[in-house]
């Protein structure tokens, strides 16, 4: 089967319309936005990525665990430092599943 892409352009212009409204976006659309930039290996503009890291590090204490795990993994994926998540993943680290821990863990060591 082909493997399914969606345009480059259309996935940049989604987060150009996404950054101006990112304090109306709930954590679970955020992070499911995050996240599927990354596993479709979207080429992003930096101003997107750094407003989305400080929306979710101002905000961080409203997203689930795995919602914070997918962000800090999709943040990393995508090249942009996700380090202002890292004391709201450490807070939550006994909390977290052993499997989103891990994912946020390293994607943290590798940003």
């Amino acid at each position: 089967a082909a493997a399914r892409h969606a345009p480059q352009g259309l996935l940049s212009s989604l987060a150009e319309v996404l950054e101006p409204q990112l304090e109306q976006i709930s954590p679970s659309a955020l992070s499911a936005c995050i996240w599927a930039f990354a596993r479709l290996k979207t080429q992003l503009d930096q101003g997107f990525l750094v407003s989305a890291v400080n929306h979710a590090a101002e905000h961080a204490e409203a997203f689930s665990a795995v919602e914070l795990a997918n962000v800090v993994w999709g943040l990393g994926a995508l090249n942009c430092c996700a380090a202002a998540l890292a004391p709201e993943v450490q807070r939550r680290l006994p909390r977290m599943s052993e499997r989103h821990a891990a994912v946020a863990v390293r994607a943290l060591a590798a940003s």
